[in-house]
C-alpha cells in the first residue's frame, strides 16, 4: 500500500498564539518572561504504565508525539512503525504517545485491559505510553484535541484514526501528518529531527538563566568579611571623636 505523503503544516505565525506565556519573579532580580515549557492540556492518564498519569513536567524539555490509535483499524499496523520511533527516538527526548479512540467507526471498543493487552501483543509490541481511551472529536474531546479544533480548524484535528501531531518542547505543534501517512517516512523523519535538533540548544539555554540567578545570588566570604572590617573602623573613629 503506498501512503500519501502530505504534510499539513501550522503557520508559525498562527502557532504562536498557542504557546502559554508566564512571568517568573525573584524577589533579588527583575521579572524575566519566559514561555511555558509545555500547555496544561497535555495531561493524560494512561493505562501503560497502568493507572498512571502524564503531566505537563513530564513533557519539559521533550518532543511528542501525539496519535490518536484505534486497533481495528486498517492503519492498526502503524503502531509497528510508532514502536519503531519510540526505539530511535526516545533516548533523544522524543515520546510516542498513543491515544486510543472509538469516534471513528467503532474501531476501538475494547476495554482499558483489553487495549494494553492488544496494543502491547507480539501484533504491535508497543512499550511506549498509551492513554487511556480518550474522545478525540466534538465538544467532548479531550481537551488537546479540542484546542487543536477551536484555534485552528476541525480539518487540522482529528478526521481519522492515525492522524499524528507532532509537538515541540514549548508546546507548539510543529507539523500535522495525516492518518495514512506511514511514520518512518523520510518526512516523517526529517520532522523529528528537527524538533529533536533543538533540545539540546534549549536545556542550554536553560541551563545558563539558572547559572545567571544562581551567579547573581553567589555570597563572597572575603567580601563580607572586609565589609565588616569596615564597619568596625568606621566605629572606632566615631568613638575617638565622641571622647
Amino acid at each position: 500500500m503506498v501512503y500519501s505523503v502530505v504534510r499539513r503544516r501550522l503557520p508559525r505565525s498562527t502557532l504562536l498564539a498557542t504557546r502559554l506565556q508566564s512571568l517568573t519573579a525573584s524577589s533579588h532580580a527583575p521579572q524575566r518572561r519566559t514561555f511555558a515549557s509545555f500547555s496544561p492540556l497535555l495531561r493524560f492518564a494512561t493505562i501503560q504504565p497502568p493507572n498512571g498519569q502524564l503531566t505537563p513536567e513530564d513533557f519539559r524539555f521533550k518532543a511528542l508525539l501525539v496519535v490518536n490509535t484505534a486497533s481495528k483499524c486498517s492503519h492498526a499496523l502503524q503502531l509497528k512503525a510508532l514502536q519503531s520511533l519510540h526505539e530511535k527516538y526516545s533516548e533523544r527526548g522524543l515520546i510516542v504517545l498513543a491515544v486510543p479512540s472509538n469516534d471513528f467507526a467503532g474501531q476501538e471498543p475494547g476495554s482499558a485491559d483489553e487495549i494494553r493487552e492488544k496494543y502491547t501483543s507480539e501484533s504491535f509490541g508497543v512499550t511506549f505510553p498509551i492513554a487511556e481511551k480518550a474522545v478525540v472529536t466534538g465538544d467532548q474531546a479531550h481537551p488537546f484535541f479540542k484546542r487543536i479544533a477551536d484555534k485552528y480548524s476541525a480539518s487540522v484535528a482529528p478526521t481519522w484514526n492515525f492522524d499524528k501531531f507532532l509537538v515541540d518542547h514549548r508546546g507548539d505543534i510543529r507539523a500535522v501528518f495525516p492518518n495514512d501517512t506511514d511514520p518512518l517516512l523520510p518526512e516523517v523523519l526529517a520532522e523529528i529531527e528537527e524538533v529533536l535538533e533543538e533540545l539540546p540548544r534549549a536545556l542550554s539555554a536553560d541551563q545558563e538563566l539558572l547559572d545567571e540567578d544562581e551567579y547573581d545570588f553567589e555570597y563572597d566570604e572575603e567580601d563580607s568579611d572586609d565589609e565588616e572590617d569596615e564597619e568596625e573602623e568606621d566605629e572606632d573613629d566615631d568613638d575617638r571623636r565622641n571622647k
